[in-house]
């Protein structure tokens, strides 16, 4: 990981005594977002804050409004109906977004039991692949739309890949071509990240590149054998986090409208 880190501390008005004036956070997402399997729940949100402060010299309001379990449906949902949302997202300085591992997750167990549908038991997936890239699309541009002309601070970060060393050894689905789960998941979830990455550019929204410090540009390394997932087998631990928030902290601080 690259430890030079661009700090660009000019996009924010300066109080009179030097230091810049607070900031609002605010973190959306999932169970990644709320902290699960950190000591606490401070995960890579509240480790970010920190970095925000100590970084740019500035006092951090959070609000954070991850929820375990949502997928992208469920943000999407809420910014376009929850006034908590929207006012948080409207009136925030520094905007996170983690969302749509459980668009895939759900699907790959339905392929796993082999219940996900149609001729090669993936119809699911390709379901969950493509609502997930019109969901993340119009997040952003209600993110976007919300924040109106506001010099904002606003970055997401892509989708890793837990159990790598586990899915390569299994084969839950005989009926198909694939040798393993790893096999048949994995080009799922780098299509997932480049969409990502090219709808969030779009918006000039800067991505975080997990998925590359916990699986490698190919995938194949596993996080769990880094020691980033803590005992669930799916989360991040406090290590995990670390990687995540020190993933963000590098993309620096320029904020764009």
């Amino acid at each position: 990981m690259k430890t030079k880190i661009i700090l660009i501390l000019t996009i924010f008005v300066l109080g009179a005594n030097g230091a810049a004036a607070a900031w609002n956070y605010t973190a959306l997402g999932d169970s990644l977002a709320y902290g699960t399997g950190a000591t606490n729940n401070l995960g890579y949100v509240d480790q970010y804050k920190t970095y925000l402060e100590t970084d740019n010299q500035t006092t951090v309001n959070l609000t954070n409004l991850g929820i375990p379990g949502w997928t992208s449906s469920d943000l999407l949902s809420a910014l376009k109906g929850n006034s908590a949302y929207q006012n948080a997202v409207a009136q925030a300085d520094v905007i996170t977004i983690d969302i749509g591992g459980n668009d895939l997750l759900r699907a790959v167990t339905l392929y796993k039991l082999g219940v996900c549908g149609g001729k090669k038991n993936n119809a699911c997936l390709k379901t969950a692949f493509k609502k997930l890239k019109s969901n993340w699309k119009k997040i952003f541009s209600q993110i976007r739309k919300l924040h109106g002309k506001k010099t904002t601070v606003i970055r997401t970060m892509n989708l890793y890949y837990s159990a790598v060393n586990m899915d390569k050894g299994q084969d839950s689905y005989s009926g198909d071509a694939y040798a393993s789960d790893f096999d048949f998941f994995n080009p799922y979830l780098t299509k997932a990240n480049a969409s990502l990455a090219k709808i969030a550019r779009k918006k000039k929204i800067l991505t975080a590149d997990v998925h590359t410090l916990y699986n490698s540009v190919s995938g194949n390394e596993d996080p769990q054998a880094k020691g980033y997932i803590c005992i669930d087998g799916l989360h991040p631990n406090d290590t995990g986090y670390q990687i995540m928030s020190g993933a963000l902290r590098a993309l620096g601080y320029a904020g764009s409208k």
